[in-house]
C-alpha cells in the first residue's frame, strides 16, 4: 500500500471521525478504512500551490518507506480535496489505541505513583531503538516530546510526527518551533546554531526526565535549554529526584543526554547497547 495516488476517489475510502490534533501542518483525524473496517489516522496537509503539494507528497513518500516497530507507520499517501478548504495531501497512518505518552503520564501523576523502574528502562530502550533507526535513515525528528510518543494496545511506545517538519513542508521551520511546545528544544536549536541527530537525544532526555519525575518540561520555570546556558548545573537540580527513585544508572544516562554540548551526548546507537537497560 506504500504508494502515492492522485486518485481523488481515494478519500472516499475513509470515514472521518473525531479530530485528534490540529497543527501548523493541517488536521489529524481518527478515521475508519472502509475497505478493511480498521481504525486508522488520517492527516490532511493543506498546501498552497503545486510546489508545496509536490514537496509534501515527496516527504510523505519518503516517510512511508520507514518501517520500524517503534515508529508509527505511514501506510498511504494520496491527493484529496475539500470543498471549502481546497486540495490537501492525505497521509494515512497507523492508529495507536493507547493515546500519547503525555496523557499517560498525566494519568500516572494523578495516581501519585511513580512509573516502575522496569517500565522506564523498557521505554528508554524502545525510544532509542526508534531514534537509532530514524537516524540511520538520515531522518532527524526535531520534535521529540511526550505528545509525539504514542502507546499501542500493549503499552509499547512508538515515535510519531517525525520528519514532517524536517524540510519544513509548510511555511517555515520557524513557525513550527514557535507553535511547538516550549521546553523541549535543545540549546543548539534554541540558539539558532546548526544541529544534527544529537538534538533528538536532548529531546529524549527531556522525555525521560518527564517520565521519571512526572513533571513536564513546560511546567518548569523557563526552559531547560535556557537555564543550562546560564548555569551548567541547572540539570543537576532538575534530575536530582531521579537518583532516589531510579538509581545511578538511569540518573547518569539522563545527565549525559542533557549535556548542553551535543558532542558530549551519546548517540541512540550507543544507548541501545547499555547493559543496564536490557
Amino acid at each position: 500500500m506504500d504508494h502515492a495516488s492522485t486518485d481523488e476517489g481515494k478519500s472516499d475510502y475513509f470515514e472521518i471521525g473525531k479530530v485528534l490534533g490540529t497543527g501548523g501542518q493541517g488536521t489529524t483525524y481518527l478515521a475508519t478504512d472502509k475497505r478493511t473496517g480498521q481504525q486508522t489516522v488520517l492527516k490532511q496537509i493543506y498546501c498552497s500551490g503545486l510546489q508545496e503539494t509536490n514537496k509534501a507528497i515527496e516527504e510523505a513518500m519518503m516517510l512511508s518507506r520507514l518501517k520500524h516497530r517503534h515508529v508509527v507507520s505511514y501506510n498511504e499517501v494520496f491527493l484529496g480535496s475539500d470543498l471549502t478548504k481546497g486540495n490537501y495531501v492525505g497521509i494515512v497512518m497507523e492508529f495507536c489505541s493507547g493515546g500519547d505518552l503525555y496523557q499517560m503520564l498525566c494519568r500516572q501523576r494523578s495516581k501519585k505513583k511513580p512509573i516502575s523502574v522496569r517500565r522506564v528502562k523498557m521505554w528508554i530502550l524502545q525510544l532509542c531503538e526508534a531514534l537509532k533507526y530514524l537516524h540511520s535513515q538520515k531522518v532527524i525528528h526535531r520534535d521529540v516530546k511526550p505528545m509525539n510518543v504514542l502507546l499501542d494496545a500493549e503499552g509499547d511506545l512508538k515515535i510519531a510526527d517525525f520528519g514532517l517538519a524536517r524540510h519544513g513542508v509548510t511555511q517555515s521551520k520557524l513557525a513550527m518551533t514557535q507553535c511547538g511546545t516550549p521546553g523541549y528544544e535543545s540549546p543548539e536549536v534554541q540558539m539558532g546554531h546548526g544541529y544534527d541527530f544529537k538534538t533528538d537525544i536532548w529531546g529524549l532526555g527531556c522525555v525521560v526526565c518527564d517520565m521519571a519525575t512526572l513533571k513536564f518540561m513546560h511546567e518548569r520555570p523557563g526552559s531547560l535549554a535556557t537555564q543550562v546556558q546560564v548555569d551548567p548545573k541547572a540539570i543537576v537540580k532538575v534530575i536530582q529526584p531521579v537518583m532516589d527513585l531510579y538509581g545511578p544508572d538511569i540518573h547518569s544516562l539522563l545527565s549525559s543526554m542533557l549535556q548542553p554540548d551535543p558532542k558530549k551526548r551519546p548517540s541512540a546507537a550507543e544507548i541501545v547497547e547499555y547493559k543496564f537497560l536490557k
